[in-house]
This record gives structure tokens, sequence and C-alpha cells, in this order.
């Protein structure tokens, strides 16, 4: 792993392969692969992952290190899949957009309970709290972050999401219309 700690500053750290498997975040996040390493991320995110020949493998994505005692990269290969897209618009614009809630999902003993809300995002307009738990999403019962995710994008944003909330020992219906994360960070 080769990653820059400053503006001239880089750092080289060595390891191996822990797992290949994918990775779901509490941002609303997840890859169906990744490479997760044995190697202490000694810099940024966006740093180089090598194999021993000296081939790119994969981009440094996160040190997780404190918590999970590994590094996740992700594969060139998703790069090489979309790397026309990529090269041409900056971004991939083949695969469907996918609604933004501005939530924190996280799993507990078997459920899904929001951690927190983004101010002013989609979940919070439409009345999603923190310490709710999420029983279903579009009727489907949700055990799990994935399930949560997938249910989520079968939706385009500006489309309305279908949740069963608990909360305060009362179960309801509440609909929330997803935005797109790419308007938040343009706007």
């Amino acid at each position: 792993m080769i990653a820059s700690s400053g503006q001239v500053g880089r750092r080289v750290s060595g390891g191996y392969v822990s797992s290949m498997e994918p990775y779901d975040g509490q941002w609303e996040y997840m890859i169906d692969k990744t490479i997760r390493v044995t190697a202490f991320n000694p810099g940024f995110g966006g740093g180089t992952l090598a194999n021993f020949h000296g081939e790119l493998i994969g981009v440094v994505s996160l040190n997780l290190n404190e918590v999970a005692k590994f590094s996740l990269a992700i594969p060139i290969d998703y790069y090489r899949a979309y790397a026309q897209e990529l090269k041409q618009h900056g971004q991939v614009r083949s695969r469907p957009r996918r609604p933004w809630l501005g939530f924190y999902p996280e799993g507990m003993a078997g459920h899904v309970v929001i951690g927190g809300v983004v101010p002013n995002g989609p979940a919070a307009k439409f009345g999603l709290k923190q310490g709710d738990i999420i029983l279903t999403v579009e009727k489907r019962e949700i055990r799990s972050r994935q399930e949560l995710y997938q249910e989520m994008w079968k939706k385009r944003p500006g489309e309305r999401i279908s949740f069963k909330i608990l909360r305060d020992d009362q179960s309801f219906d509440l609909d929330v219309v997803g935005g797109d994360r790419a308007d938040r960070y343009r706007s």
C-alpha cells in the first residue's frame, strides 16, 4: 500500500489480502466486492494497493484498523468496467441513480436502527428520527443494513419509499421521497 501523508510525504505499508467480501457503511454505502488487507493504511485514501509484482490491484479507500484491524480498497476492476464514462463525464452515468435519504443506519440485535439523520436531508424532512427501528421497506422485512440498501435502491431519486417504523413501542407507516446524493454535493 502506497499513500501520501501530506503534500510531499509518501509512505508504504505491507500486508496480505485477508478477504474480498462485500462492505456496507453507515453512510448509505455498499459495494459488492472489496479488497481487505492486513496492511495499515499509511496515509490518505486514494493511495495505491499493489501486488508483489507492482501491479495496481486497488485504490485504498478506508482505514478501518481501529475498528476492524484491516484497510479496505476498491478493486481496480470497478474502474476498468467504467473507465470510458469516468474519463468522459467524471462519473458513471450508465448505472441507475440511487435515492439518498441522509441517515445513518446501524445493525443491532437483528434489526436496523437509525443512529442519526442529516439535518435537512430527506429522512429528516419526512420524519425519520434517531432511534427509529426500521421494520420493513416496501413491505419487505429488514434485518440488516444490506437488506435495507437493496430494497431502498430498487427505487430512484424522487420516488416514494415506504417504511414501517417502530418508535416508542408504536409501529407506523412512513413514506420518504429519496433525494439524489449528487444534488447534495452540487449545492
